[in-house]
């Protein structure tokens, strides 16, 4: 089974998708799919909002990943799931955020550290 996947980022991929689909031998077997994308957040950016949460950590002792878990549940919200029977309550994931809803966090993360008065280093600091 062949798959063509096209990332139309210009009007010369647009232009090679429609010539793909005019060459299409159409056997009633052919499925075509059209997603609209989201501009994903980088790993560079996952890397400082780690960074940043192990500085703040760090500076008050709390442990990284209630931190994490706390911004996310602010930020993003809560899961329900049933797990064998019983149902809890979860913070949502951030590894499926796009670039907008990641630097929603990124900006919680931030804030909390000025509240806490944590000077947190500028991506450029460690190379992002």
């Amino acid at each position: 089974m062949d798959k063509d996947v096209f990332r139309i980022n210009d009007l010369q991929v647009l232009d090679r998708c429609f010539k793909q689909l005019e060459d299409i031998e159409f056997n009633g077997l052919t499925t075509v799919t059209i997603e609209t994308g989201k501009k994903k957040r980088s790993l560079n950016a996952n890397a400082l909002w780690h960074k940043w949460l192990m500085l703040i950590a760090k500076e008050t002792g709390q442990d990284m990943e209630d931190l994490k878990d706390t911004l996310k549940v602010k930020v993003l919200g809560v899961d329900i799931k049933d797990i064998a029977g019983v149902e809890c309550v979860i913070p949502k994931k951030s590894s499926k955020l796009d670039k907008d809803e990641f630097s929603k966090l990124m900006e919680a993360t931030e804030a909390l550290a000025r509240m806490l008065e944590i000077k947190l280093p500028a991506p450029d600091y460690y190379g992002y």
